[in-house]
């Protein structure tokens, strides 16, 4: 927990300093995905469940599943680099952190 809050809080501040404003949107949102991805092989790799996961994967159980969320999560991610590179870090991080308020209030 101690982790996800120093990257909350760092996140803005790195994506200020190293990714350009006039960068293509849509490149550093897949490399973001590409990265994640890659993450996610390492975990599975080094608890040992990469070769399972492997097994049971199939095309159309995975686009039935996982296609729309990740279509809205890839909009989400191009919404929220335009959002880093109109707003000042700690503005950024406050409003992206309300969604967990509001989630308590609707839920």
């Amino acid at each position: 927990l101690t982790l996800v809050s120093v990257q909350v809080g760092i996140q803005p501040f790195l994506t200020e300093r190293y990714v350009p404003r006039d960068g293509i949107k849509s490149s550093i949102v897949i490399i973001q995905e590409f990265v994640k991805t890659f993450c996610c092989f390492i975990v599975l790799l080094v608890t040992g469940q990469l070769l399972n996961v492997i097994r049971s994967w199939s095309f159309t159980s995975s686009l039935r599943v996982a296609l729309t969320p990740a279509i809205i999560y890839c909009i989400q991610n191009v919404l929220a680099y335009y959002a880093y590179l109109q707003l000042d870090p700690l503005t950024y991080n406050l409003i992206n952190q309300s969604k967990i308020i509001f989630a308590a209030i609707f839920l």
